[in-house]
This record gives structure tokens, C-alpha cells and sequence, in this order.
């Protein structure tokens, strides 16, 4: 099988291109900042269509992307998201033989919706990139019958190599060098954490099922307190460490719990979650220490 991973660089499409090549899968990577990602600029639809007919790819996973919440970055987004997205879309559906393609968008959707979310959960624009995403989703619906096309929306995951400005990677750090104090925000909210090594097998049994214009939720399902993830990082490492709660760090109005439904996730694949919280934290504080990727 031939792919094409957009954003190469990134945390998601470095585990998911060695998974592939693991497999002895042909992977052709795109990436603006890395070295030995294939350069292409996506914003030119000419370009796009010269690489597609030289690589002829037959699954496409879309994770180029970019986040922030500074309002001012409505323009990049809509660019990046968007405009690129459809020019991508554009040019696979001019081929003689469009490939199946994944569009990888984000929980962010739901806005702050609390409880166990579905698909058919209504989509607030809660922020410019949430606008942008749902601007891109909606692509999917315009071009699907051009081209195979299916969404995911992602809430939280993790693992090995992502970037410690996420939270959990920020614990995992604050453990590994045994530091005495971590600072933190709201400890008792509880979120839906997956590990990435799921969300690859999940990618992959989508791209397997009849997906053409779905919509589906990544997700693990399952619940767990900041405060949990802090006390099982604890009992792996036999390290005690004092968390602070900064009101800094505390989000006005935060949802107390937020997780997804798997139920159409199990419907379209029969998959679900693999690997526990605590075998995820067990990887990734096993994991030396080295420069991570961005998500």
C-alpha cells in the first residue's frame, strides 16, 4: 500500500509512519520543517497535483495542522485547515484513481459541552481554530462523492516523544528528574485519555471499514482525574511529589468531566481501547529522554 502522511513532523505522524514502515508499507512524507520529509507547498494546487502523480498514493492521512488560541491566528488557520485541506482534497479527486483519504479534526468541536460526547453532538465555534475545523469538516461532505473520505475527532491522547507542553508529558518530565514539586491547574477535573499506539490502530481499522463520509470520534471511553494521573505515576516510580494548584493555571468555567462515546468508533471497526492509563504512563516513563515532537 502507498501513503501519503502530511505534517511529518509532528507527534501522531512519526508514530504512525513507523508503524507503517514497520509493516513495509510505502510511506511518502510532506513536512515544511523536516529535513527528510518531502517539500511541499500546499498552498499551490499545482504542486500538489505534480506530487500525487509521482508518489500515486492510495491512502492519504491529513495531520498537517496548527493550534493556538490567540484569536489573530484566524487567518493561518483558515489556510492551513481549509484552504490547504481542499487543495489537497482537489487534487486527489483529479487522479484516475482518488485515494481514500482521513481528515484528522478534534474534539475541540464540541466546544465545552460537558459529559459523554457523540458525533451527533452539536459543533460550537468556541474559538478560531474550532471555526476552522469545523469549516474543514464540512469539506469532507462537499467532496466525498469525488473521493472516499472520512473525519476523526480526537480528544485527548498521549505517549512516548509528545511535546511536554501537553499535560500528562509535563508529569511524566516533572517524575523522570524527580522533582519535588509539580504545579499545576484544577487536579480534580477528569478527562478521556487515549495512547497514540491506539489511535494508529484505530486510523487503520478506518481506513479498512466503510467509512466514506463518516465521522467518528478517537476516544478511549474511560475517565480519570488529574489528580489519578499524578498518584499513578507515584505507585510506577515510588517517587512522591508535591503538587501545587495554580489558579494561573485554572481555566475559567472548566468542565469538571469530559470524554467521548465509542459506540460508532466499535460499530464501523469493532475496535477499541487497548492499553490502560497506567501502561501508558508505564511506556512513557520508561522512555529516555530526548527531544520531543510537536503533537
Amino acid at each position: 500500500m502507498r501513503w501519503l502522511i502530511t505534517g511529518a513532523r509532528g507527534f501522531t505522524a512519526q508514530h504512525f509512519i513507523s508503524h507503517l514502515k514497520a509493516r513495509g508499507e510505502d510511506v511518502f512524507a510532506t513536512s515544511t520543517t523536516l529535513d527528510t520529509a518531502i517539500k511541499c507547498d500546499f498552498r499551490d494546487e499545482a504542486a500538489i497535483k505534480a506530487l500525487l502523480r509521482e508518489i500515486r498514493p492510495e491512502r492519504v492521512l491529513h495531520l498537517t495542522g496548527v493550534y493556538g488560541t490567540d484569536p489573530n491566528l484566524a487567518p493561518l488557520f483558515k489556510d492551513v485547515h481549509v484552504t490547504q485541506t481542499e487543495n489537497l482534497i482537489k487534487g486527489c479527486a483529479a487522479m484516475p484513481t482518488p485515494p481514500a483519504i482521513a481528515l484528522a479534526s478534534s474534539a475541540h468541536v464540541y466546544g465545552n459541552q460537558g459529559g459523554r460526547i457523540s458525533e451527533s453532538a452539536p459543533l460550537v465555534r468556541i474559538s478560531e481554530y474550532a471555526a476552522s475545523k469545523i469549516e474543514m469538516e464540512a469539506l469532507a461532505k462537499k467532496w466525498s462523492k469525488e473521493t472516499p473520505i472520512f473525519v476523526t475527532r480526537s480528544f485527548n491522547y498521549t505517549g512516548t516523544g509528545q511535546s511536554e507542553k501537553f499535560l500528562i508529558p509535563k508529569i511524566i518530565q516533572h517524575f523522570k528528574t524527580k522533582a519535588p514539586k509539580l504545579t499545576l491547574g484544577d487536579i480534580s477535573i477528569e478527562r478521556d485519555f487515549s495512547d497514540v499506539r491506539d489511535i494508529i490502530q484505530y486510523y487503520m481499522a478506518m481506513f479498512e471499514a466503510d467509512y466514506t463520509g463518516q465521522i467518528v470520534n478517537f476516544c478511549s471511553g474511560n475517565l480519570i482525574s488529574v489528580r489519578d494521573i499524578v498518584l499513578t505515576c507515584q505507585e510506577i516510580t515510588g517517587h512522591e511529589i508535591k503538587v501545587e494548584q495554580s489558579p494561573a493555571l485554572m481555566r475559567p468555567n472548566e468542565i469538571q468531566i469530559l470524554y467521548g462515546c465509542t459506540d460508532k468508533l466499535l460499530e464501523l471497526t469493532g475496535r477499541k481501547s487497548t492499553m490502560t492509563i497506567k501502561q501508558t504512563l508505564s511506556a512513557m516513563l520508561d522512555a529516555p529522554m530526548h527531544e520531543p515532537k510537536n503533537r
